[in-house]
């Protein structure tokens, strides 16, 4: 007879499928795979094994550390003989760092222009698994017993004998994803009609803080960098006319000198243009593209040197904010939801002109207030509608006020700056505001901190030549939000766990995943990848036969604010059958899912700084995918990966070396100065405290909000 463990080894299922939100629904483009017990195919670049958790499968993928060498988009050629180097280097040194990562097509993406489509509106209240927290759904089932019939006794004198009742009896059911039984009470009008559903939790009057508004489009604000350094110019091939340029004025001083070798900006056939103007001219561009296509909208300007200026909408005298003020952050709050409410309040059909005077005017000069202008500006934004935008603009480090970088010496300071912009997030996320960051090429601004707040609110992070600066604003503002303050949750069956995703997003049986996503627009998408718990867990589980189930339940609950004011959740579930054949999926898989799974969870990796556990994950896809291509999509697919994340898989590579390189600085450095305290506090270069420099960081942002748009530019 065989034993409960062998039992459970025979009927375990494999899956093998990538699952994908679409239209409102979670799609398979592949059944579930049921594991078979023939043994792996063997293959000269990878190992299989097990992982940390016990699980003994053949999706786990081995990779040496010295393999991860040289680019990611190296020919299968070339890519052989970096292998070959790297076998010839372990036998020369120390054996290399392995990797295992498990790798197959249990990967699901979730798109969040689903909450662009009508869904069934549901009636009452979503009702909760008391033990897991799925929700009730189209695929559920409830039993209830036959009513029962009493007697019940009548003392009243003008009716005698007794009455008989209906005794009601509770409605079971019975949890598809971990089998609990909930007493449910539900009308017939109540239950879902498809797999699709959407709850009001709080109309719109309820919604605190709710904001009255007399049209239905957005607030934009413009934070602007006009420090000293925004001064810096660049050459441009002609002769060009630019608004603000100084080189007039330069000419008429200059009439009373000789004029002996001397050379004007604007002289043989080239044009030097500054930061600010790049600046200027894309502020104006972007204020008559809204006048024309967006007449409704609100739209301010912030400026910040060494002081913070609101400008507004230009209607009234700007205001300057100096001194003490800068370091308070309940005062610039507060006055920033003040002069929002008092400076946002016409149109930009109706304040171009005044707008465009009032950004012409401004001159480049002091140091960088960015934090406190930051606070201002989304306090500003925040008096708008939901989805309202924050630009901040900026080509260097914060030195003054809130926020600044400079003056870190300590870790503990350098903690205090992360959390005032960690605040900044968490603030703007409750307001449904949108921050997105441009960084100007050249200079450093610890985009590794400031992308907090972009991360927190939805928005993008871009660093961009100056003069590239009018598509980077268009391309900002193009996509609208759809949905504020979104919580997703991820519901899967007790069976089920997930893998490669932060603990703390996990619950303790890792079949539940929440992942907050601030504000989202229409092309806002994530992945996840899930596998079958070990065997030591569903021995665990008496009410979990392998041998009977067909199919695995999915839910996503996306919780979120409405851009017309209501709180509302959508509940989408769906159900997938299991199938044998794993040589058959793969051949089939979506490789444009699998790509943007790899993509996204590499660079989220490196960004926590496990740069090598990033690089061996996106090895051991290029690898998994490349010898499973089957037909020219996927061969498109896999070379789109390859381009895509090869030039971030480099950087990489540069950072690790350069990590490499301090490390052994540092060793030597405490070698030499053994006998200087321990204690002694020595300041960190620039401010920073293990942070990514400023292009790294944006690319390794970006690549973590890859979706199909821009994996198939």
């Amino acid at each position: 007879m065989q034993s409960k463990m062998a039992q459970k080894k025979e009927a375990m299922p494999q899956l093998r499928s990538q699952q994908y939100v679409e239209d409102g629904l979670i799609k398979n483009s592949s059944p579930v795979r049921r594991r078979s017990r023939s043994k792996s195919r063997s293959r000269s670049n990878s190992s299989q094994g097990s992982n940390k958790s016990g699980h003994r499968n053949r999706s786990i993928e081995m990779v040496h550390s010295d393999d991860l060498e040289g680019a990611l988009n190296l020919s299968d050629c070339d890519d052989n003989a970096q292998e070959s180097r790297s076998k010839q280097a372990r036998q020369r040194k120390r054996p290399a760092r392995i990797f295992k990562q498990e790798v197959d097509t249990n990967v699901f993406n979730i798109s969040m222009q689903t909450l662009k489509k009508d869904s069934e509106l549901a009636t009452g209240d979503p009702v909760f698994c008391k033990q897991c927290n799925a929700c009730f759904n189209f695929y559920s089932q409830v039993t209830q017993q036959a009513k029962e019939m009493i007697k019940v006794q009548n003392y009243e004198e003008e009716v005698k004998g007794d009455e008989v009742y209906e005794q009601s009896v509770p409605q079971i059911w019975i949890c598809e994803f971990c089998n609990f039984e909930n007493k449910v009470d539900f009308e017939t009008e109540e239950l879902p009609k498809s797999n699709q559903v959407t709850y009001i939790l709080e109309a719109a009057a309820q919604v605190k803080e709710k904001k009255i508004v007399g049209n239905q489009d957005i607030t934009v604000v413009f934070c602007i960098d006009i420090s000293g350094s925004m001064c810096v110019s660049q050459p441009i091939a002609g002769k060009h006319s630019i608004k603000g340029d100084k080189t007039q004025a330069l000419r008429n001083l200059m009439q009373f000198s000789d004029g002996s070798d001397q050379r004007l900006q604007g002289e043989d056939n080239v044009t030097y243009i500054s930061r600010l103007q790049c600046l200027q001219a894309a502020i104006e561009s972007q204020l008559i593209d809204m006048a024309i296509g967006a007449p409704d909208r609100k739209v301010g300007i912030v400026t910040f040197n060494s002081e913070v200026t609101i400008i507004g909408d230009g209607s009234k005298a700007p205001q300057i904010i100096a001194g003490d003020k800068l370091f308070s952050y309940d005062y610039l709050i507060e006055n920033g939801t003040a002069e929002g409410q008092n400076r946002l309040q016409h149109a930009i059909n109706k304040t171009k002109d005044q707008l465009v005077n009032q950004i012409m005017s401004v001159e480049e000069t002091g140091p960088t207030a960015l934090g406190p202008a930051l606070a201002t500006a989304i306090s500003m934004a925040a008096q708008g509608n939901p989805g309202s935008t924050v630009v901040l603009c900026t080509d260097g480090l914060a030195n003054v006020g809130l926020g600044a970088f400079d003056e870190i010496k300590t870790e503990e300071e350098s903690k205090k700056v992360d959390q005032f912009y960690e605040s900044l997030g968490e603030f703007a996320k409750n307001k449904g505001v949108t921050v997105s960051i441009v960084s100007i090429a050249g200079e450093e601004c610890n985009i590794d901190t400031l992308s907090t707040i972009s991360e927190h609110t939805g928005g993008s992070v871009e660093r961009v030549d100056p003069v590239q600066l009018t598509q980077n604003f268009s391309n900002i503002l193009k996509l609208p939000v759809i949905a504020t303050n979104v919580i997703t949750r991820i519901k899967l069956h007790k069976g089920l766990e997930f893998r490669n995703e932060d603990v703390n997003n996990l619950s303790e049986d890792k079949t539940l995943l929440a992942r907050d996503m601030g504000n989202v627009t229409d092309e806002t998408e994530f992945t996840f990848e899930y596998r079958l718990k070990s065997i030591k867990d569903l021995i665990k589980m008496d009410d979990v036969d392998l041998t009977k189930i067909q199919s695995f339940p999915f839910q996503a609950q996306i919780t979120y604010n409405s851009l017309d004011g209501n709180k509302c959740i959508r509940i989408i579930t769906n159900q997938k059958s299991i199938s044998n054949d794993r040589t058959d999926l793969e051949k089939n898989a979506n490789y444009e899912i699998l790509s943007t799974n790899a993509i996204q969870k590499s660079s989220q990796m490196a960004k926590r700084g496990n740069m090598r556990e990033a690089q061996a994950y996106a090895k051991v896809w290029k690898r998994k995918m490349k010898s499973n291509i089957q037909n020219v999509e996927q061969d498109i697919q896999y070379n789109n990966f390859n381009n895509h994340f090869g030039q971030v898989y480099e950087m990489i590579n540069e950072e690790n070396d350069q990590s490499d390189c301090e490390a052994e600085a540092e060793e030597r450095k405490q070698d030499e100065e053994h006998k200087v305290s321990s204690a002694q506090t020595q300041p960190a270069k620039k401010g920073f405290f293990k942070k990514l420099g400023d292009k790294i960081s944006t690319e390794l942002y970006k690549a973590s909000k890859t979706n199909k748009t821009s994996l198939n530019k």
